[in-house]
């Protein structure tokens, strides 16, 4: 059976179950300043076949501001579940919006799912699953949603 992964910037690895505790390892090493964590600034979720991969990167991309922005393949189905508006968190991916997005996603049990808009239709989505569970889609619906 596949298991999920977390890894932080290279050096540090989670369980799956462990998401809360390596997104606020990351916030906690981007905000520090900590080497660690931004000299490759990414979350990484993967399984353990080798199978799906998810990366959540930061930096510079075609732009001389850097941005958050994802490769790999969607998980779970290809798309998220839909919720009522007020369980949606959307933020953009310029580095404060984003962060923040990421520390209410984690401390805050009304907010069900986040999604960071990556541009072109293109989003990120993580939302919390009923068994505690971290649910990760590359999306691509309108970014109004």
């Amino acid at each position: 059976m596949s298991e999920k992964y977390i890894q932080v910037s290279g050096n540090e690895r989670f369980s799956g179950n462990q998401w809360k505790e390596a997104i606020r390892h990351y916030l906690l090493g981007m905000a520090s300043g900590d080497n660690s964590v931004t000299y490759r600034p990414k979350i990484r979720i993967e399984d353990n076949l080798g199978g799906h991969e998810c990366v959540l990167r930061f930096g510079l991309m075609n732009t001389k501001n850097p941005v958050y922005w994802a490769e790999g393949a969607a998980w779970d189905d290809g798309s998220a579940p839909d919720f009522c508006e007020q369980d949606v968190l959307i933020v953009g991916c310029q580095q404060p919006e984003a962060e923040w997005g990421m520390t209410r996603f984690v401390h805050d049990d009304k907010v069900k799912c986040l999604r960071i808009r990556l541009g072109s239709f293109r989003n990120l989505v993580f939302w919390k699953k009923p068994d505690g569970e971290l649910g990760i889609a590359i999306d691509y619906r309108d970014e109004n949603l």
